[in-house]
This record gives C-alpha cells, structure tokens and sequence, in this order.
C-alpha cells in the first residue's frame, strides 16, 4: 500500500514516477466506469421486472435484447484490453 503522505525528497517518490500510468490507461478506467453503469441499469431493470407485483407480459425480442446488450458490453470491455499493445500518438 503506497503512503498518502510523500516528502519532497523521498526515494518513493523516484519509485512511484516508473509506475506513472500513460495516457492510454485512463481510457479502459472512463470506459470500465461507463459500462458498469450500463450494467448497473440493465440489471436493475431486470431486477424490478422480476420483483414486480404486477403482472407483466414479456415480449421474447425485448429480452433478446436485454440479453445481448449485456454480452456485447461485457465483450466490448473483453476486447479493448488487447489495444495495450498498440503504440498511442496524442495530441501534446
């Protein structure tokens, strides 16, 4: 665990600028926080469907739907994880 607190002078300072995240890595931490709060709706969606006390007709597309909303947000965040590799050139 790192300390909060860091003198000006400290040797962990050296340390933690070689572990200095790059510009890449803030997108997949935006893009992670942005598809948990897709699945976040999602489910609380299914949840209230099926905690309901009213009875509810389901349409077998609308969960089709629902269904493959879920895989693709969850393959999309699979597959970015492979643009580590690739050598980014931002705009300075």
């Amino acid at each position: 665990m790192r300390p909060v607190l860091l003198a000006l002078d400290s040797p962990a300072k050296e340390k933690d600028e070689e572990y200095a995240m790059d510009l890449f890595e803030f997108i997949p931490i935006i893009t992670s926080v942005i598809f948990a709060l897709a699945v976040a709706q999602i489910l609380s969606g299914v949840s209230r469907t099926a905690q309901s006390e009213v009875p509810i007709r389901y349409f077998f597309p609308h969960s089709l739907l629902v269904f493959n909303l879920f895989i693709f947000i969850f393959l999309i965040w699979w597959a970015s994880w492979e643009f580590r590799d690739i050598e980014w050139a931002f705009a300075k």
